[in-house]
């Protein structure tokens, strides 16, 4: 799902989900009660999840990463996708960055809590090893999933994310005996 719609969705289910409690509210007590009820139903989660979710990242490990890796300009014609499977350190972040790559970067976007908290970061492609020499792992829960460290935080990352610089690392390495 792109990010705008990803925004998208959470808007109407957070305003959908004000409506409801501010109906439910006013049908059990007065509208002078439901009304404003409401109202905090859609307002306080747009201010609660970054904060929470930002904390559970940036302790997670991403302060480390976006400490050491800047974001840099996406080259020109990289399109970004929803990560379905994306932990750092031990926090699973599935369906919550957004992950683009091109020739020299690995590019991170958090779709909600960007910012201070939980800057986007580009990890460029000499920063990223692969501990596990780019072996798949598959699961229910995460799907298809190859294993990578940058900054001294280990992450797993979607396989198709990391395809391209796995065959020319694996190409290398059958030329000139280089590692992963």
């Amino acid at each position: 799902m792109p990010r705008k719609n990803f925004i998208l969705l959470l808007r109407v289910l957070l305003i959908a989900d004000g409506i409801i409690v501010g109906a439910v509210v006013s049908a059990t007590g007065a509208w002078k009660i439901g009304l404003p009820v409401g109202l905090v139903a859609m307002v306080v989660p747009w201010f609660l999840i970054p904060f929470v979710a930002g904390g559970i990242m940036r302790i997670g490990g991403w302060g480390r990463i976006a400490t050491a890796f800047p974001p840099a300009p996406w080259a020109e014609g990289t399109n970004g996708m929803m990560a379905d499977t994306l932990t750092v350190g031990r926090v699973p972040m599935s369906n919550a960055v957004e992950v683009a790559t091109d020739d020299d970067y690995l590019h991170l976007t958090p779709l909600i809590t960007q910012g201070k908290w939980c800057p986007a970061v580009s990890i460029p492609w000499a920063e990223i090893s692969f501990p596990d020499e780019g072996r798949e792992t598959k699961s229910l829960l995460t799907g298809k999933s190859v294993k990578i460290a940058a900054a001294g935080v280990t992450m797993l990352v979607p396989t198709s994310a990391v395809r391209r610089e796995l065959e020319v690392r694996r190409a290398m390495a059958v030329q000139g005996g280089a590692e992963l």
